[in-house]
C-alpha cells in the first residue's frame, strides 16, 4: 500500500487511504496548537455497483472512494460570534463596502489576545473566507484610543465583498477568535498605525478602504497619491509618521493643501487630525477642485473647518460654488474649548444632502439644502491649512481615507449574537449519486501516540451526527456515528484537534458507506480509511 503525505491521496492495491498532515507552528512543549482543514477539490462517490467482500478497515477492496486535496493551517478559529447586518434603506449597499462593527471586547476577554489581534471577520464559521478588517481603536466614540480585553467598545472596519439588499436586506458574517497568542497579520487583519509599538506595523488600511494613506516614513507625501499646492507664501509638506502642513505668514490669504484626485462619487472623506497650531483655518473637504482664492476650501464642494481665532464660530461647514462661499452650519465659540482633534468627516452623496463632523462630532447633523452644487463624476479630497489673518500655522494629520457612502448615509444596523464554539475543520465531502439511500458510519480503527492530544472531534455534517469526542489516549471504537444519506444528497466529515506538545500522532478513521439491501440482493458497501497524522 503506497501513501504520499501532505494531503496527496493515491489509489492503491487494497484500501483507499487519505492522508492529512497537520504541521504545528512551533515545537515548544506544552504549547497549544490548532488544526484547520480546508477543502480544495472533491470528486463524488458513486453508488457501489458490485458486491464487495466484507472486511475491516485496512483490508477491504475499494472500488469507489473520495478524492480530496487538503491544505492545513495552524490558525483554526476556536470561538465565534454571529453578526447580523441589516440594511433598512431604499437602496443596496455598494460592493465593496466598508461597514463599522463595534463589539464589546470585555464580553469575550477570555478568548482575546491582549491587543485584540486574534480577531478575524469571516463569511462562515469555518473562516475559510476572511474579510479584510482594520481596528481603528477602542472607546465610546472617536477619537479612539488603545485596546485591551477590558475595553467596552472597539471600532472595526470590515470590507464586505458583496452588497446588502435594500429594504431590510440581511447579511450574516462571523467574528472569529483565533488562539490568544495570535496577532494581526497586517494583511487580512490590521489596525490603526498608532496602535502598534512600531508605527503602522500592522496597518492594512490600504486593503480595507477605497483610498488610504498613513503618511509613514519621512520622504514627504507620496506624489502618486497626493498633489501639493499653496497660495500666497510657499507652504511646506513633511511626513514623519504623520503629515504636517505648514502655512507660512502672509499679508493676505494664505493656504497650503494636499489633494487626492480622481475619486469617484459617492464616497466619504475622512482624516485623523492630530494637532493644530496658529490662528488658522484647518480644512477637510471634497469637491471638483481646490479653490486657492478661498482659504483652501473645495471648489464646487463642501468643507468643514475649524477657526482657531477667537471669533464667534469655531466649527464651520461651508459650501463653495464657483468661488462663492456660504456657511451652512456653525458651532458657537466656547462649545469646543480646544482644537477638536480626531476624525474629521465630510459626506456628500446627493445634491443638497451633505454631512460634516469635526473630531468630536460637531456639528454632527445632516445639512439638507436646496443647493445648486451637483456632484461631479470624479472629485478631489482636500486637506489643508489656511489663513486670512496673515499668521502662520500648522496642522498634523495621522491618516486619511475614502470609504463607500452607506445608502442615504445610514450605516446598516449591527446585531451580535452570543459566543459559540467554532465549527471543526471540513476535511472531505461526498455525494450519494445513487437512487437509494446510503448508510455512512465512522469508526476509529487504530491509534498511535495519542497522549499529546487534548481532544479530537469527528462528526458528519448535514445531516449532523453524534460526534466522536476523543481525549488523550484516544480509544479505538469499532462503531461510531451513523447517518442516512438520502439519494442525490451530500454530506461532509468535519474534525478538529488540539495538541499540547511536540511529536507525531496517527489516528486511522474508518469510513464505511453502505447501500441498504434490496429484496434478494445482498448489502454492498465500500470501506475507506482516513489516516490523520498530527505532527
Amino acid at each position: 500500500m503506497r501513501m504520499i503525505d501532505f494531503g496527496i491521496m493515491r489509489r492503491a492495491i487494497g484500501p483507499l487511504l487519505l492522508v492529512f498532515v497537520l504541521v504545528s507552528s512551533a515545537n515548544v512543549a506544552n504549547a497549544t496548537r490548532y488544526a484547520f482543514f480546508t477543502i480544495q477539490t472533491t470528486t463524488s462517490v458513486r453508488s457501489p455497483t458490485v458486491t464487495l467482500q466484507p472486511g475491516t478497515a485496512g483490508s477491504s477492496t475499494i472500488s469507489n472512494g473520495v478524492y480530496a486535496a487538503v491544505t492545513v493551517s495552524s490558525a483554526m478559529p476556536q470561538f465565534y460570534v454571529t453578526i447580523t447586518l441589516k440594511n433598512s434603506q431604499g437602496s443596496a449597499t455598494s460592493s465593496p463596502f466598508q461597514v463599522l462593527i463595534q463589539p464589546d471586547p470585555s464580553l469575550y476577554s477570555t478568548h482575546e489576545a491582549t491587543n485584540l489581534g486574534n480577531i478575524r471577520f469571516c463569511a462562515d464559521t469555518f473562516c475559510t473566507v476572511t474579510f479584510y478588517s482594520w481596528l481603528e481603536g477602542c472607546g465610546a466614540s472617536s477619537p479612539y484610543g488603545s485596546c485591551s480585553t477590558s475595553s467596552t467598545s472597539a471600532a472595526f472596519w470590515i470590507r464586505l465583498t458583496s452588497s446588502i439588499a435594500a429594504g431590510g436586506g440581511v447579511l450574516t458574517i462571523y467574528m472569529a477568535f483565533l488562539t490568544t497568542t495570535s496577532n494581526f497579520d497586517g494583511n487580512v487583519a490590521g489596525e490603526s498605525p498608532t496602535l502598534s509599538s512600531t508605527y503602522a506595523q500592522f496597518d492594512n488600511g490600504a486593503n480595507v478602504f477605497n483610498f488610504y494613506d498613513n503618511f509613514a516614513g519621512t520622504s514627504g507625501p507620496s506624489s502618486s497619491l497626493w498633489t501639493t499646492s499653496y497660495f500666497g507664501s510657499a507652504g511646506t509638506f513633511a511626513t514623519n509618521n504623520m503629515l504636517t502642513i505648514t502655512c507660512a505668514a502672509h499679508s493676505a490669504y494664505n493656504a497650503a493643501v494636499v489633494e487626492k484626485t480622481a475619486l469617484t462619487t459617492p464616497e466619504v472623506a475622512e482624516a485623523d487630525l492630530a494637532s493644530q497650531t496658529g490662528n488658522q483655518f484647518t480644512d477637510v473637504g471634497e469637491g471638483s477642485a481646490w479653490d486657492a482664492t478661498a482659504n483652501g476650501v473645495a471648489n464646487n464642494g463642501y468643507t468643514i473647518s475649524w477657526n482657531g481665532q477667537s471669533s464667534a464660530q469655531f466649527d464651520r461647514f461651508w459650501v463653495d460654488t464657483a468661488g462663492t462661499r456660504t456657511m451652512l452650519n456653525t458651532t458657537a465659540a466656547g462649545s469646543i474649548p480646544n482644537f477638536p482633534s480626531g476624525v474629521w468627516h465630510v459626506s456628500w452623496y446627493a445634491t443638497g444632502h451633505e454631512e460634516a463632523r469635526d473630531g468630536v462630532g460637531n456639528p454632527g447633523a445632516f445639512v439638507q439644502r436646496d443647493s445648486t452644487v451637483s456632484m461631479p463624476s470624479t472629485y478631489v479630497m482636500v486637506i489643508g491649512e489656511a489663513s486670512s489673518s496673515g499668521a502662520s500655522g500648522t496642522i498634523s494629520v495621522q491618516w486619511a481615507r475614502m470609504r463607500s457612502t452607506p445608502p442615504n448615509d445610514v450605516m446598516p444596523s449591527v446585531s451580535l449574537g452570543g459566543i459559540a464554539p467554532a465549527a471543526n475543520g471540513l476535511i472531505l465531502t461526498f455525494t450519494n449519486l445513487g437512487s437509494t439511500s446510503w448508510l455512512a458510519n465512522l469508526a476509529v480503527v487504530t491509534t498511535a501516540n495519542t497522549a499529546r492530544l487534548n481532544n479530537l472531534t469527528i462528526s458528519f455534517k448535514n445531516p449532523n451526527s453524534k460526534q466522536i469526542v476523543l481525549g488523550a489516549s484516544v480509544p479505538n471504537q469499532n462503531s461510531g456515528p451513523q447517518v442516512t444519506l438520502a439519494a442525490t444528497s451530500t454530506t461532509s466529515i468535519v474534525m478538529g484537534v488540539t495538541v499540547s506538545s511536540s511529536g507525531t500522532t496517527t489516528v486511522n478513521i474508518g469510513l464505511k458507506i453502505q447501500s441498504p439491501p434490496s429484496p434478494g440482493v445482498a448489502s454492498v458497501y465500500c470501506y475507506d480509511v482516513i489516516a490523520l497524522t498530527v505532527n
